[in-house]
């Protein structure tokens, strides 16, 4: 917090009573016009803007910068809930439509459906509809008397027909 000797008073409301900064313009603003992210936003996203993992924003930098990328973020999240997800043990004959060579990967992760999560979520910013071959392992990681398990994913992004898909009742 690098609040400027001239800069007493809150950009937004001009009060005097200024507790934080904006980490992005750098003005001064008091604890009522701190604007926040909601807390969990951006957890899916594996490459986030350095510019949206602040804890706290002015009220134009959030409208202008944050909002739009919330707004993006949400949206993919929907999509990549309504992703179809095929495992490496599916011997069904998947409808494809198209392919993509890179392999998508999440490692180190708590959950196994935050890995899947992770990965239809990957998916879905690429423009892709179906995660295929997707293998989700479970490592078991001991640390003297408490263990835990860590979770690692891998699958490909894929485009899939989703009418052939609810046709043959998948």
């Amino acid at each position: 917090m690098t609040l400027r000797d001239s800069d007493k008073s809150c950009v937004s409301c001009r009060s005097s009573k200024v507790s934080h900064s904006c980490p992005l313009c750098e003005e001064a603003i008091c604890s009522k016009c701190v604007m926040r992210p909601p807390q969990g936003a951006f957890v899916y996203q594996v490459n986030c803007e350095s510019d949206l993992k602040h804890p706290a924003y002015c009220q134009g930098c959030f409208a202008e910068r944050v909002e739009p990328a919330l707004e993006q973020y949400e949206e993919t999240l929907a999509k990549a809930r309504d992703v179809f997800v095929f495992f490496v043990t599916q011997r069904k004959e998947i409808p494809l439509i198209r392919k993509s060579k890179e392999l998508l990967m999440v490692q180190e992760q708590e959950d196994r459906d935050v890995t899947i999560l992770k990965l239809a979520f990957m998916g879905a910013e690429r423009g892709f509809n179906a995660i295929i071959q997707c293998d989700v392992v479970s490592t078991k990681v001991r640390n003297e008397g408490y263990q835990r398990s860590v979770w690692n994913g891998k699958a490909y992004p894929a485009e899939v027909d989703a009418d052939k898909l609810n046709r043959y009742g998948f």
